[in-house]
């Protein structure tokens, strides 16, 4: 891993939030080229510090907004705007999906087997780099709209813990500083946390069944926030863990 910055929590935000304003066109200019895809197929020669996963994917929609924005899409955004800033940051990163697509679709296969196909092409990822941080990015919902705010889940590996701690805090003060959720062990049947042993979270940023938040998370400066809550958090786990060493 490589040597990253060191600053107290706040410092770091607010120096993530000067660059991403300086660099906000520039991220939207490069998320909207296409042919620029960096999601991992084949061999890429190093070992990257992240792994950013944006959930769901082609024939998987995920969770509905009434608006009808679907999770992945969302997912894939916020992704994107995290890779840019981690890449600012001179950190390394690569994404399971850059695009709209299911992994290892297989045509004429059932839906339940091609998303089969698309969790265990993710853990392969995560298998590739066992020294990476896995960070998987998804929208909750739940059946009764008042539910709302960004929540973050841990894998097995205790280290996990910490960066959703950092994570959870970190999308408090950007997103809702009246967010009282609490970090939590990712539920035992969610298979890519049950199956990577490197540090892993998920972060659920926000509820897609709460017409609000909803409205936000379709916003792009809204979506820049969560991804500045993203990369902040990993920055201060990342520097910290080295400080250890």
């Amino acid at each position: 891993m490589k040597h990253h910055l060191k600053l107290d929590p706040k410092a770091l935000f607010v120096l993530l939030a000067l660059l991403t304003f300086a660099a906000s066109a520039f991220i939207r200019i490069r998320i909207g080229q296409k042919n620029q895809h960096q999601q991992v197929s084949g061999s890429i020669g190093y070992e990257p510090d992240v792994i950013l996963d944006a959930g769901h994917g082609g024939m998987d929609g995920g969770a509905v907004a009434q608006s009808g924005q679907t999770e992945k899409e969302l997912n894939l955004l916020i992704a994107q705007k995290s890779r840019m800033l981690l890449k600012l940051m001179g950190v390394d990163c690569v994404m399971t999906r850059d695009s709209d697509i299911s992994l290892d679709y297989e045509e004429g296969a059932s839906v339940r087997q091609n998303k089969q196909n698309d969790l265990r092409a993710r853990v392969k990822v995560a298998e590739r780099f066992p020294e990476s941080c896995l960070i998987s990015i998804h929208m909750n919902q739940f059946s009764q709209t008042k539910y709302h705010g960004a929540q973050v889940f841990y894998g097995k590996a205790p280290e996990g813990q910490t960066l959703a701690q950092y994570m959870q805090d970190a999308f408090r003060q950007a997103l809702d500083p009246e967010n009282d959720r609490k970090i939590k062990p990712s539920p035992d049947g969610v298979y890519l946390m049950k199956n990577v042993t490197a540090p892993a979270v998920i972060a659920e940023c926000g509820f897609l069944s709460n017409p609000e938040e909803a409205e936000k998370l379709g916003q792009d400066p809204y979506q820049t926030k969560a991804s500045l809550a993203i990369v902040s958090s990993y920055l201060r786990f990342a520097g910290e863990k080295e400080e250890t060493k």
